[in-house]
C-alpha cells in the first residue's frame, strides 16, 4: 500500500529572513512573486507597511501571507495581478494604476520589479501604530531589506512616502541629495532622491495612495527615471516646479540670479541633451 508524499511548500527567495517573532502577527511580505525576488533588479519598491485593518476577518497574518503568495505565478504583482476592491478589475484600484504607471514609463515588467514594505506588519493607518513599534519592527525587517538591496544590486530605492523614505535613508547613510521634484499644482509636494556612499540611491516618493503618479502634474516617474540613468550628478537636477537648492528665504543676489535663469531638467527622450538644463531647442 503506497503512501502519498506529503508536498513541501517551497521557500520563497530571502523568506528565511523575515523574523519569526512577526509571524503570527497581521501582515504580509511580498507583494511581486518569485521572478522579481531572483536575479537583479534596477529598483525595489517599499511602503511603510500593510494597510487594512488587522481585527478583519480573513486578513493574512504573515506566515499565513507567506503561504498564500507561495503559490502565486513566478511572475506575479500585487499592484497589477489582484483585486484590492470587491467587483473591481484586477490592478485598477487606489494605488495600483499609479505604480503600474511608473513601471511602464520605466519600462519594467512589474512582476520583475521586487516590491515590499519596510515593515511586514498591517495597521490601518501609521497613526494607529503604537508609538515607537514602527522603528522596532522596522529595525526586526531591516535584513530582510538588506538582503534584497545587495544580492539583487538594487540600485534606486523608491520609498512610498516621507516616512518610508527617512527611515530608509537613515539605514542606507543616503544623505546627499541628487534630485527633486516639485508638483506643478497649487499642493505643491516635493519628492526626492538622495544617493549613499555605497551608491545606492533612495527616491522618497509622495505617496501614490494620496499622490496620482498617472497626472503629468504629479507624475514622479522623470525623477525615478534621473535616478535609474545619470551616473554622476555634481548638482541636484531639478524637475516640475522645484526651484534650486541653495535659494534661501532671503537669497543673495548670486542666488537669486541662479533662481531667475533656472531652466528645468530635460526629459525629451529624443533630445541628446536629456536630463540636462538646456535653452533653446531639443537636438
Amino acid at each position: 500500500m503506497s503512501t502519498a508524499t506529503p508536498s513541501v511548500r517551497r521557500v520563497q527567495p530571502f523568506e528565511p529572513l523575515v523574523p519569526a517573532e512577526l509571524l503570527r502577527l497581521s501582515g504580509g511580505v511580498f507583494y511581486s512573486g518569485r521572478d522579481a525576488f531572483t536575479g537583479s533588479s534596477p529598483i525595489y519598491l517599499l511602503g511603510l507597511n500593510p494597510g487594512g485593518d488587522p481585527a478583519t476577518p480573513g486578513a493574512h497574518t504573515v506566515e499565513q501571507h507567506l503561504r498564500a503568495t507561495a503559490s502565486n505565478p513566478t511572475n506575479h504583482s500585487a499592484y497589477r495581478d489582484e483585486s484590492w476592491e470587491n467587483g473591481r478589475p484586477k490592478g485598477t484600484w487606489g494605488m495600483q494604476p499609479r505604480v503600474l504607471h511608473l513601471c511602464a514609463r520605466l519600462g519594467l515588467d512589474p512582476g520583475e520589479v521586487p516590491a515590499s514594505n519596510l515593515v511586514f506588519v498591517r495597521s490601518s493607518r501609521e497613526a494607529t501604530m503604537q508609538p515607537g513599534l514602527i522603528d522596532t519592527y522596522a529595525d526586526l525587517c531591516w535584513p530582510f531589506h538588506a538582503a534584497v538591496i545587495k544580492t539583487l544590486r538594487v540600485r534606486v530605492v523608491v520609498c512610498f512616502g516621507a516616512t518610508t523614505g527617512a527611515k530608509v535613508r537613515a539605514r542606507l547613510g543616503a544623505d546627499h541629495e541628487i534630485a527633486r521634484f516639485k508638483e506643478t499644482n497649487n499642493r505643491g509636494w516635493t519628492s526626492y532622491a538622495h544617493e549613499a556612499s555605497s551608491g545606492v540611491r533612495v527616491v522618497t516618493a509622495s505617496h501614490p495612495s494620496i499622490a496620482d503618479w498617472t497626472n503629468p502634474a504629479t507624475d514622479v516617474s522623470d525623477l525615478i527615471s534621473a535616478a535609474l540613468t545619470v551616473r554622476e550628478i555634481d548638482e541636484p537636477l531639478l524637475f516640475g516646479a522645484a526651484e534650486p537648492t541653495d535659494v534661501s528665504a532671503t537669497p543673495t543676489a548670486e542666488s537669486a540670479s541662479r533662481a531667475r535663469s533656472h531652466v528645468p531638467v530635460c526629459m525629451n527622450a529624443d533630445c541628446a541633451q536629456i536630463y540636462q538644463s538646456h535653452s533653446g531647442e531639443c537636438w
